[in-house]
């Protein structure tokens, strides 16, 4: 029998996550007024995001053949592959039920080897991502509504730069700059919204791709693999499911409902049913 696969974060994060508040809070604690109340406030609030930190870095999946785990601090929750009854989850979250409701096992995406613990998932209880239940998996209303403000702001802040040139024409570019890059970061986000996909509906074996002006239709012959994966940025890892295409093209999927994962784990049975 094989050995339970545990994911979990490197202790060596843990112990200079506690040197590192530790410092902080000896620092603290020699410069601050003790007569002063009001630094117990910094204090409480640095306490707090230690507590929520070590929180984080606790957590653990446990999978193996029998049963997944999620573990913290506040405790253990097990389910059988076999009691699975129902999915759901938001963002790059996925949540497992069992029948009754009371038993919630959330592996938490934070993890080194998220993406394993999603395929594992998949492997485990392929029935739960039948496609048949998920026909149309659709973004919710933000992005929707995220794209049409910052549109706004982008045509506001474009015809405000072309007064500012029309009516000062040997304005500085010191003052020009900052305008220009704010103008840039706000056209990225609404290239973002654009070309991120609305919905995904499932049609046999075809599958159309809904975007805000556009729509794509492809087949699963057309889809050579269907790849649940990440890249790392400054706030942590940003997922997406990648589509790979038989002529070395690829398709990038994210923020659909009702999460990441499921959205890959119904991807990934479509075209293997389909293929």
């Amino acid at each position: 029998m094989n050995e339970p696969r545990v994911y979990k974060h490197s202790p060596f994060q843990f112990v200079v996550l506690i040197l590192m508040f530790g410092f902080i809070l000896v620092a603290m604690f020699f410069n601050m007024d003790l007569g002063d109340g009001s630094m117990l406030i910094p204090v409480a609030i640095l306490l707090l995001v230690v507590i929520i930190s070590i929180t984080s870095l606790t957590q653990k999946t446990i999978i193996s053949e029998d049963e997944i785990s999620s573990q913290s601090l506040l405790g253990t929750k097990t389910l059988r592959w076999s009691e699975i009854n129902r999915v759901s989850g938001r963002g790059y979250s996925i949540k497992l039920h069992n029948l009754d409701g009371d038993i919630t096992v959330v592996p938490s995406p934070n993890l080194p080897g998220y993406e394993e613990v999603v395929e594992s998932i998949g492997n485990k209880r392929p029935d739960l991502f039948n496609p048949r239940e998920y026909d149309e998996l659709k973004s919710g209303s933000f992005p929707l509504l995220a794209g049409l403000i910052f549109t706004v702001l982008f045509v506001g802040m474009f015809v405000g730069f072309g007064l500012l040139l029309y009516n000062s024409p040997d304005a500085a570019p010191v003052m020009i700059a900052p305008l220009i890059i704010f103008l840039v970061i706000i056209a990225v986000f609404v290239g973002m919204m654009f070309f991120r996909p609305r919905s995904l509906v499932f049609d046999g074996r075809s599958m159309s791709i809904k975007y805000f002006l556009s729509e794509k239709t492809l087949l699963a012959d057309e889809i050579q693999s269907v790849q649940f994966t990440f890249q790392r940025s400054r706030n942590g890892k940003i997922y997406f499911v990648l589509l790979h295409l038989v002529n070395r093209k690829s398709v990038r999927i994210s923020g659909l409902n009702p999460s990441l994962p499921v959205v890959y784990l119904v991807l990934k049975n479509w075209h293997k049913q389909n293929k």
